[in-house]
């Protein structure tokens, strides 16, 4: 028996049923999202049921209770793996193969993947109707309508905005400048509650790396940036947004703009960057090592604006 959330286990029928002196069930039962709390109170209720009880839970941190628990550490599947399964929606596998890396080895986010190439191609990112994948990254076991959910929240769309960021002793500016206007949006969310919140995605894995941190998975990543540029966008002033931003930092922002054709916000922003007005309406930027590379990724989001942007520049 597999069940999304243990907090929907909790004191329901199922367990009542199960916890019966004349119930004879032999339950292999799969806890997906279950925190430490769950897992002992669970456990508590059911360890003297005998051995025909066996309890698999799924959480992404890892504890040092003691006691009859083996842990497994889950390494990421590979490419060839995640584009196997992707390819079991009928997908052919050259399609399989490109859109695996997504995935970044996450089988869940290879199930969406696939389920989405098949029937809903124009978003790949959709969730199923069933759960959704990409709530359950950042709400995970806790209740959806906590403060503390919504600061998670709050934070992964700004660090989103940036392909990854330096919080190291080396890089912390980098740090520091997301979090100034993460504190504009949201005033609780000072520099002390940034670092407790980075901690805690840290423990969970959504963040990844040493003095440089990125999101995983990489689906994840983009399905954030979306996000805020679809809540955001319509207000957005680059001028007023890089100021007091490192030079390497602005430089992982522009990098993201690749996927600005996911979003209809952002693929307008992308319009306006590339229009007469924008940092580009002359050469001038495009001679600079920064706005080239800047200019690259915004091709890729909008090759038509860009062609029009060399004729109105370069072309003449």
């Amino acid at each position: 028996i597999y069940v999304d959330g243990a907090n929907k286990f909790r004191d329901s029928d199922l367990m009542t049923e199960i916890l019966r002196d004349d119930n004879q069930f032999s339950v292999i039962l799969v806890l997906d999202e279950c925190n430490p709390d769950s897992r002992s109170y669970i456990w508590d209720k059911l360890k003297y049921r005998g051995p025909r009880i066996r309890i698999i839970s799924i959480y992404n941190e890892c504890d040092d209770t003691s006691g009859n628990i083996v842990y497994f550490d889950i390494p990421p599947l590979d490419n060839e793996q995640i584009s196997k399964i992707i390819q079991e929606y009928y997908i052919p596998k050259d399609q399989a193969d490109r859109w695996s890396e997504l995935c970044s080895g996450s089988p869940r986010v290879a199930h969406v993947i696939g389920f989405n190439l098949k029937t809903n191609p124009e978003d790949l990112l959709k969730p199923p109707d069933t759960v959704n994948v990409w709530e359950r990254y950042i709400v995970s076991g806790d209740d959806p309508n906590n403060p503390e959910v919504g600061q998670r929240r709050t934070i992964l769309r700004h660090l989103a905005l940036f392909k990854r960021f330096g919080y190291g002793r080396p890089v912390v500016s980098e740090a520091q400048a997301i979090a100034k206007i993460i504190e504009r949006a949201d005033p609780q969310i000072t520099w002390p509650r940034f670092q407790e919140i980075i901690n805690n995605l840290k423990a969970r894995r959504i963040l990844q790396g040493e003095n440089t941190l990125y999101i995983t998975p990489k689906a994840l990543h983009i399905k954030l940036w979306i996000d805020w540029w679809n809540i955001h966008g319509n207000t957005f002033n680059l001028n007023e947004f890089s100021q007091n931003i490192p030079t390497s930092l602005f430089e992982w922002f522009y990098e993201m703009f690749v996927y600005g054709a996911e979003s209809k916000v952002a693929s307008q922003i992308v319009k306006k960057l590339l229009g007469e007005n924008g940092p580009f309406k002359d050469d001038a930027n495009l001679k600079t090592k920064l706005g080239a590379r800047f200019f690259l990724a915004l091709v890729e989001a909008d090759p038509k604006s860009a062609l029009e942007c060399l004729k109105r520049t370069i072309g003449k």
